[in-house]
């Protein structure tokens, strides 16, 4: 395949890029050069290129190599610029020389125009070097209007830029459709960025304010221009097709609608100072309380913050952050045109209080907040009073690693570690216990006095000793109504009168009684809770002489036949 001329320098064009001085350039996409020097030092070189792109597009341009070395930042004699148009009459962009250089700029409509300009007075390696290419979007400079995702076909990777500028007052953007994929913090998928931008510069430096990203299905909240009426905002896809979709409206505000001394108990929202976006009243002092769920932190993110910065530091005015309700721990003092970072609390409370003076104009801020799980420190650090940070290990170790010491407060008693001189006490208690226990019984053994009788008892009625030794448990003697229903051969039955008129006898087993009065000597030693009782010699001795002779056992009737019973045996 054999290309033609034009073919050839087109596609050098588009991979070397153009090294010529000017042209017209019509191409989506390219790369410009600055010439090849070759010139003597006081020559002037003075390029203007111009480049088109369909009416519906837009113009982005990237900065890969800008070298313009001057003796000042007058950018005089060496320079670039960009005018909004196609000629040199058109609104001016910006002029950039020596470090100022922006990474990105952008033409509000479908034309844009560029200089490129040098004496090579102070370096003869001045030079540049940009890729340019068309993006969607629009830019806007009525008092009032919208946009959204809607004007262009959604495809993957595509950015859009959205750029407003208004002659007078602040902007106030608001949403009415707002859903991206993506619901983190981070917003790594589809996105919406919004920043202010200088004033009537369609470039991307940051003024005041930080890069606020927003994604998910959450609207995010009013969006204000503070200190200019510039707003940037990007609308970035990723490679998915997930047929995001958003719709803003925008106007201007020429009375501010920030409000004062609120208290805020929803795990998320915004603060905005007093007559935000502009600037706070003079002698003017506000409380925001923020509380959250108990178990939670809350986390403090600075939109825009420029309040009241002097030489004398934050003298007339400022905003006080705390970690409390009660204006008791201070985390920190803000004033000046840096934005503070982000702050966390240690409890589930915070406090923010501004302040301002009667001497002059303090300013304004833009605040988030959302509840947290994690505090100040992560959960694996301990949070001081002071919001130092240090090891959790170390907190109650009886060492103040906190410089307020606030690490070796409110802790928990020492509990101390069980071991055996723990039980001491216990143990020697125990000891003399058992101790006391066996000298008395000792005691009570060798100090009981005993005497020299010896009581002896008669087994005859309900034991029997044998010749052994051991006694052994013979049966009950009959009662009354047993003894009548079976008498005795020859021996006729006691009468009724008889029986409740004599006293019980003893009742003697008859081919026990010549046993008991042979082994009469003998004893049976029985356990001294026994009733002694009389020998059975005294007992028969008794029953002889005397009738009315009580019988241990308590048989319910006398013993008036006594002798014919024992005769009879």
């Amino acid at each position: 395949m054999i290309l033609s001329p034009v073919t050839l320098v087109l596609v050098a064009l588009l991979v070397e890029g153009c090294k010529c001085c000017g042209g017209i350039f019509e191409q989506s996409h390219g790369i410009l050069r600055s010439p090849v020097s070759g010139t003597k030092i006081g020559q002037v070189t003075r390029c203007d290129y111009i480049l088109l792109v369909p009416s519906d597009q837009r113009i982005q341009v990237v900065f890969v190599d800008l070298v313009l070395k001057t003796t000042c930042c007058s950018c005089k004699h060496d320079y670039i610029e960009f005018r909004d148009g196609k000629d040199a009459n058109s609104t001016l962009i910006g002029r950039y020389c020596a470090q100022n250089i922006p990474k990105k700029v952008y033409s509000s409509r479908n034309e844009l125009w560029i200089r490129f300009e040098t004496d090579f007075r102070t370096s003869s390696e001045n030079r540049f070097k940009l890729t340019f290419e068309t993006t969607c979007g629009r830019h806007f400079e009525s008092l009032a209007g919208n946009f959204s995702s809607k004007e262009v076909t959604y495809k993957p990777n595509i950015e859009c830029i959205y750029t407003i500028s208004v002659p007078r007052g602040r902007i106030k953007v608001s949403f009415d459709v707002f859903d991206l994929e993506g619901s983190s913090s981070i917003c790594e998928f589809d996105f919406l960025e919004v920043k202010e931008i200088k004033n009537v510069e369609l470039s991307s430096d940051v003024l005041a304010s930080r890069i606020r990203r927003f994604c998910g299905k959450n609207k995010p909240p009013t969006i204000y221009s503070t200190i200019g009426s510039f707003l940037w905002f990007r609308f970035k896809t990723d490679s998915n097709r997930q047929n995001s979709r958003f719709t803003a409206n925008f106007r201007t505000v020429s009375v501010g609608e920030g409000n004062c001394d609120t208290k805020l108990t929803s795990e998320k929202g915004y603060i905005f100072s007093k007559n935000y976006p502009f600037s706070y009243p003079k002698n003017t002092e506000c409380t925001w309380e923020i509380e959250v769920d108990t178990s939670k932190h809350v986390q403090l993110m600075f939109d825009t913050f420029n309040f009241s910065h002097t030489t004398q530091g934050c003298k007339y005015g400022y905003v006080s952050v705390y970690d409390d309700a009660h204006l008791e721990s201070p985390i920190g003092q803000f004033c000046g045109p840096d934005i503070p970072r982000d702050i966390v609390s240690r409890s589930s409370k915070l406090t923010l209080k501004s302040v301002s003076s009667d001497i002059q104009n303090t300013g304004w801020f833009s605040v988030r907040y959302r509840s947290s799980i994690e505090g100040p420190c992560g959960s694996k650090k301990f949070a001081c009073v002071s919001h130092q940070c240090i090891e959790a290990h170390k907190r109650c170790d009886g060492k103040k690693d906190c410089a307020d010491g606030s690490d070796e407060q409110t802790c928990p008693s020492k509990e101390e570690k069980l071991s055996w001189y723990s039980f001491w006490p216990v143990t020697v208690v125990i000891v003399m216990l058992f101790m006391g226990i066996w000298l008395w019984r000792t005691w009570r053994k060798f100090m009981t006095p005993r005497s020299n009788v010896e009581v002896s008892y008669y087994c005859a009625s309900s034991c029997r000793q044998h010749e052994n030794g051991h006694v052994t448990e013979v049966m009950e003697p009959p009662s009354y109504n047993e003894a009548i229903s079976t008498p005795v051969s020859g021996i006729p039955p006691p009468s009724y009168e008889e029986a409740i008129n004599s006293q019980p006898a003893q009742y003697i087993i008859p081919h026990d009684v010549e046993r008991a009065y042979q082994n009469e000597t003998r004893t049976v030693t029985l356990n001294q809770n026994m009733t002694p009782r009389s020998t059975a010699e005294d007992q028969i001795s008794s029953s002889e002489g005397d009738a009315t002779s009580v019988n241990s056992l308590g048989q319910p009737y006398t013993s008036h036949r006594l002798q014919d019973r024992l005769s009879e045996v």
